[in-house]
Order: C-alpha cells, then structure tokens, then sequence
C-alpha cells in the first residue's frame, strides 16, 4: 500500500492555504548585511527576553501582559525583513530554567521567518510572531518544580503537563481584545498531530488550523 502523504508537501499545501513561492522570488530580499544586523538582532531578541520573563511570571498570578507585546513582536518582523539570518541565527537555550521563557521567543522568530517566506502580509506575519510568543503561556500554571524535572514524568504529571494549552487558551481568550484569532488557535492547537495522536483534543490533519501546523513545527 502506498505510504499516507507526508503534512506540507505536494496537495497539502493547497488544502492548509500554502502557495508555492513565484519562480525566482527569494525570502526576502535583505536590507542590511549580516554584520550590521546583528547588533539590532541581538538587541530585539534581548527585549523580547525580557518582555517574556515579565508576561511568564505574571500570568502565574492570572495576570496576561499584553502592554508592549505588539512592539516586541514588529522589532522581531522588523529584524527578519532587515536580515533573517541575523534574528534566526541568535535563539539558543542557555540554560535549562531559563526554557521556560526563551523557547517562546525562539517561536516567535521562526513563526514570523515561515509567514515573510509563504508572501504573507504584514498583519499575518504579526499575528504570526504574536501566536509564537504566547503559544506556551499556559505553562506558566505548571509547578515550577515539573518545568525543572530532569526525571521521567509520572502518570498524573503527565496529564497535568497536556493541559497547559487549555490553561494558556483560557487565560489569553479571557483578556484577548483586540488580538487576532490565530493566536488563540496556535495556543490551543501547538501540541496536535496531523494523525491525531496529539493534545488536548486529539484532532488531526483536517481540523488543525495552519497556524496549528506551524506552530506545532
């Protein structure tokens, strides 16, 4: 029997919205040389780091920082037009406690570089950054002490742990405003599976939106 198609490649693309790129076009043309974007590079990943550590402890309390988020992000967008291989070049876990805040970061970066490569205007390339920033806000409600485990996870952890996106879901549909839809479904929709093996609901390729995917890979 032939093997299950592959997510993203061949009529994939046209069922999750994707458009192959023009002939010729590249991502995206650069504005400024490597050398010159990595000292703004280093200094927007550092305020977006900054902006998480802050947004990560309040949510704790039940509180979602949202004051500087769209400022943040567009310094990412910004960033990514300038050079991409500047921004993308600088997210690394330094340290393990410090995951918990820089991994969100990191897919914020990735997120805006994959919507600036598939021609996407500049609205869905915020939203984009934005679901890639707060995609694991509900890991804020999980003990400190889970996130720092080094050992395997018991049973009832576990379960603890497949409830973060409904936890970040709720605390971000509660406060949302203004903010786009996308970012709620890459909260909620970042740990499914195209064969439905993931959480918290389980869905798969024909119900996981594509913010989902992306945010997911």
């Amino acid at each position: 029997a032939e093997a299950e198609p592959r997510p993203f490649l061949s009529g994939d693309q046209t069922r999750l919205g994707f458009e192959p790129e023009p002939h010729g076009q590249s991502f995206p043309v650069r504005r400024t040389s490597l050398q010159e974007e990595l000292v703004n590079a280093a200094h927007v990943y550092d305020v977006a780091i900054s902006y998480m550590r802050r947004a990560m402890t309040l949510a704790r309390q039940g509180v979602l920082h949202l004051d500087s988020a769209e400022q943040v992000v567009r310094g990412i967008v910004d960033s990514l037009r300038n050079n991409p291989d500047a921004l993308t070049a600088l997210p690394r876990i330094i340290q393990r406690d410090k995951y918990f805040y820089t991994h969100n970061v990191n897919v914020s970066i990735l997120l805006a570089a994959f919507y600036i490569a598939l021609g996407e205007n500049e609205d869905e390339v915020v939203a984009a950054s934005l679901a890639g920033l707060f995609h694991d806000l509900g890991m804020a409600f999980l003990p400190k002490s889970l996130l720092s485990s080094r050992k395997g996870l018991s049973a009832t952890e576990k379960s603890l742990v497949t409830r973060h996106p409904v936890f970040g879901h709720s605390l971000l549909a509660d406060a949302m405003g203004n903010m786009q839809p996308q970012v709620l479904l890459a909260v909620l929709e970042h740990h499914e599976r195209y064969d439905g093996a993931g959480y918290p609901k389980g869905i798969g390729r024909n119900t996981i939106s594509r913010i989902g995917h992306l945010t997911a890979l």
